[in-house]
C-alpha cells in the first residue's frame, strides 16, 4: 500500500528493470536532507533531524561471478565510508541470503 502524497526514491536503470527504492511517508520525508542514488543496487537516505543514514540495497547473488561480488562489495564500503561518523547507519534490503547445506 502507498501512502498518498507519498515520496518514493529510486536508484537504478531508467527502465525500472533493476533498482532500489525507499518510500517515505509526507511526516517522514520531511525530515529528508538528501539522497544518494549510488547504484542500481544502493541507494542512501540522511535525515535532517534524527541523523540516520538509511543505506538500501540489493546484493549480488550467488551465482554472480566473484568480480561482480566484490566489486558489490568494494562499492558498500565505499559509500559507508562517506556517510558521516556520527550518525547512526541502517544497513536494509535485499542481500539474497539463500541458506542450505551447500551455502
Amino acid at each position: 500500500m502507498i501512502f498518498e502524497g507519498a515520496t518514493v526514491l529510486y536508484s537504478g536503470r531508467t527502465t525500472h528493470s533493476n533498482g532500489v527504492g525507499v518510500i517515505l511517508s509526507q511526516e517522514i520525508a520531511k525530515s529528508l536532507l538528501e539522497w544518494q542514488p549510488v547504484s542500481d543496487r544502493i541507494l542512501t537516505v540522511n535525515s535532517h533531524y534524527t541523523k540516520v543514514c538509511i543505506v538500501q540495497v540489493c546484493a549480488t547473488t550467488n551465482a554472480a561471478s566473484k568480480n561482480e561480488i566484490e566489486d558489490f562489495c568494494n562499492l558498500l564500503e565505499a559509500t559507508l565510508a562517506t556517510l558521516p561518523h556520527h550518525d547512526m547507519k541502517l544497513v536494509i534490503g535485499d542481500f539474497n541470503a539463500q541458506i542450505g547445506p551447500e551455502k
